[in-house]
């Protein structure tokens, strides 16, 4: 997951990155360094939002796996 965190921000890849990360989130959820990870994986999110609207759909859809499945707020 770190290494997705790294990848440059052009759209189309960042869309993937987005992706991958909803698709994941239960493992975020899981993994005893997901927490730490949580703020990096925002940032990313975030930056999804910005880029394009189909990057945008994406990290909306990261948001909601992640708020779904995880336990890290409760």
């Amino acid at each position: 997951m770190s290494l997705l965190l790294e990848l440059p921000h052009e759209p189309q890849l960042l869309q993937t990155v987005c992706l991958t990360i909803g698709a994941y989130s239960n493992w975020l959820d899981a993994a005893t360094d997901g927490f730490p990870l949580l703020s990096s994986v925002i940032k990313v999110l975030l930056s999804g939002m910005d880029k394009s609207e189909d990057s945008a759909a994406a990290a909306a859809v990261a948001f909601r796996h992640i708020c779904d499945g995880t336990v890290l707020f409760r």
